[in-house]
């Protein structure tokens, strides 16, 4: 439920400054001159930079493991897991293995949000694979989720999702 008053503030706030854009494009600075004038100039303002210096990171936050390509004899698997539902969106894990010797070789991994994403950011930082005494696969993912307001992070939740892929 948190997550969606987040994403409620985060629409809220944008929609707020494309009309203070819109007004003083119409009618000019006089259109600030309101009840709530601080709030308003303040509002626009961390617009107005935002849209300035904004920067389009979209990067692969994935995790290459190896840096060689798939060596051709071995037996890969990859499974895809969603490790929390939330209201608004869900954490999923993508991860490509091998098993050699008793453990498990992680080959890539990978971690996203997927959903309504408004004013949330998802750093995959690690992924564990195990074999436990039953003869299952446990995983454990470790990562960061960035509460963002203008795109400014506000906090950093650090989670970690651990459970058991099943076959």
């Amino acid at each position: 439920m948190l997550h969606l008053l987040w994403a409620i503030l985060n629409i809220a706030l944008a929609l707020y400054f494309l009309y203070l854009l819109l007004g003083i494009i119409a009618k000019g600075m006089g259109f600030l001159n309101t009840k709530y004038k601080f709030l308003s100039i303040a509002i626009f303002g961390i617009g107005i930079i935002q849209l300035l210096f904004s920067t389009n990171s979209e990067e692969n936050k994935g995790i290459n493991y190896l840096v060689n390509d798939q060596v051709p004899h071995i037996n890969y698997e990859a499974k895809m897991l969603t490790l929390e539902e939330n209201l608004i969106f869900d954490t999923r894990l993508y991860v490509k293995y091998y098993r050699h010797q008793g453990k498990y070789i992680i080959y890539k991994s990978n971690s996203s949000l997927t959903g309504f994403v408004s004013g949330f950011e998802w750093e995959h930082t690690s992924t564990e694979l195990e074999l436990n005494r039953d003869n299952n696969t446990s995983y454990r993912v470790n990562g960061v989720l960035f509460w963002k307001l203008f795109n400014f992070t506000i906090y950093k939740q650090h989670q970690q999702f651990h459970g058991i892929i099943e076959n």
